[in-house]
């Protein structure tokens, strides 16, 4: 049973400090990498086996770019300095919450997560004890502590002709919310991400801070239609009775059918969720070698690791189908 929510939005993990918020203004204004592909993996949260998979998989486009939450589980000194080295070297990646706590000497803001009321006290507990956990590693790797402060809150590409913003949370600040699939759904909202995307400039966001995949169509009616696109994870499963992760290619050539799961294409750019195929049973020993039983890791992510939870597709792809409508 969930603990009661607090009614505190000042408590550890509940808020967003103000160095997270960047504005849309910022995003209009920052310069543009150009790329025919690439592929965008927020939340990998410290997996060796998705890390591998990944760059093996996509070797060859144009650039693979970690979206922030990219360490997490990763506690093991090895492995800390692996990820990282790996990533932040050879690699373009913008700081998700979790990076950005690890550069700060203070962890008042907990896991930095902006978890919303509807997340349970004890699962936010869960997380500023993780990040608490992962601080005492990140501290004996000072150089990549201070790695992470230097890392930018979001790039922009140009794809073809189509801009692209990458952000770890949404258009606003680093930890935002308003890209889950509960707020952009919402109707009433519609004049917000109108906003978003004339004020920035771009027509295509994608983000994973929510750690819930979503795609969700805008002004598909027009001219200009745009997308928000979340990859939830890929580092951990998303979907019920499926144990890979997700991760996020934009492309002006299709998208390989064995990685495809849903996508659209807007204009001559294809907007697609892929999989990632990595190991399960190599990152199942990865985290139960760092993570008892009782620690707040297993508690909290155990049951989604070995594939036991996770939302639906069907919920995300029935929402798409709807936005194009397109019927069975």
């Amino acid at each position: 049973m969930k603990s009661q929510v607090t009614e505190s939005r000042l408590a550890p993990g509940r808020f967003c400090p103000p160095e997270y918020f960047y504005g849309t203004k910022a995003i209009k204004g920052a310069s543009e990498i150009t790329a025919s592909t690439i592929v965008v993996c927020g939340g990998l949260y410290g997996n060796m086996a998705a890390l591998e998979t990944i760059e093996n998989q996509h070797s060859g486009v144009d650039h693979i770019i970690f979206g922030g939450d990219f360490n997490w589980f990763n506690i093991d000194h090895g492995d800390f300095k692996e990820i990282n080295d790996r990533i932040i070297r050879s690699h373009l990646a913008i700081r998700g919450n979790v990076e950005t706590e690890l550069s700060r000497r203070s962890t008042q803001s907990g896991c930095g997560c902006a978890y919303p009321p509807t997340t349970s006290d004890a699962e936010v507990e869960y997380s500023n004890q993780i990040i608490n956990a992962l601080h005492v590693t990140a501290d004996s790797f000072p150089e990549i502590q201070d790695s992470f402060s230097k890392l930018p809150m979001f790039l922009k590409f140009r794809i073809g002709d189509t801009q692209v913003a990458v952000v770890h949370g949404d258009a606003e600040n680093l930890a935002g919310w308003n890209f889950s699939s509960q707020e952009m759904r919402n109707p009433s909202n519609a004049s917000r991400y109108q906003g978003y995307f004339t004020d920035s400039g771009v027509d295509i966001f994608a983000s994973s801070h929510t750690c819930e995949p979503a795609i969700q169509l805008f002004n598909i009616d027009t001219e200009n239609p745009r997308v928000v696109i979340n990859n939830g994870s890929a580092g951990m499963p998303n979907f019920e009775n499926a144990l890979h992760g997700i991760a996020t290619r934009i492309s002006v050539n299709a998208c390989p059918e064995s990685l495809k799961l849903y996508g659209v294409k807007l204009g001559g750019i294809h907007v697609d969720a892929i999989k990632v195929n990595y190991d399960s049973t190599k990152f199942l020993r990865q985290f139960s070698r760092c993570w008892s039983a009782q620690s707040p890791a297993h508690k909290s992510y155990y049951g989604r690791i070995a594939g036991r939870t996770g939302t639906k597709i069907s919920t995300v792809t029935e929402s798409l189908a709807n936005a194009l409508g397109v019927s069975d």
